[in-house]
């Protein structure tokens, strides 16, 4: 699992954001995933969440190496602290922060999946990623 927001839209905007919404032939056989159930999360988007973790924004929306370890460490310190209650982080969007946040879920959450298939049969899906929010797909749609 790489991304889980609440819109397709934004899933695909925030994975491929860093390869210039381009579709590589190395990831049509991953994986289109729909994630359900009910979490307890850490809201990375709440100010006060961040103050009280002497944190700014860039923990939302930072690429730097830096912020990612950073972040990977704030998540393997909740797991050792939580374990089991708390299921993940809510993170605002780098792509789309007003419409979608993000979640970084960890391992005992508690979802259940639907999957519905690799990305290279996924093509409503790639052809509106194509001609709405100009993506790149560089295998052909079946």
């Amino acid at each position: 699992m790489r991304y889980a927001a609440r819109t397709e839209r934004a899933a695909y905007r925030e994975r491929f954001a860093d390869e210039g919404r381009r579709i590589s032939a190395a990831h049509a056989t991953d994986h289109l995933v729909e994630i359900h159930g009910r979490l307890r999360v850490l809201d990375l988007r709440n100010e006060q969440t961040l103050d009280a973790l002497n944190l700014d924004d860039e923990a939302n929306v930072g690429r730097a190496a830096r912020v990612l370890q950073a972040t990977q460490l704030l998540s393997d310190r909740l797991v050792g602290w939580y374990a089991d209650d708390l299921h993940g982080l809510l993170y605002r969007s780098r792509t789309t922060p007003s419409a979608s946040p993000n979640l970084a879920f960890f391992a005992a959450a508690p979802v259940t999946t639907i999957d519905h298939g690799k990305l290279q049969d996924q093509t409503a899906t790639l052809a509106r990623l194509i001609l709405r929010e100009r993506f790149a797909v560089e295998f052909p749609l079946r």
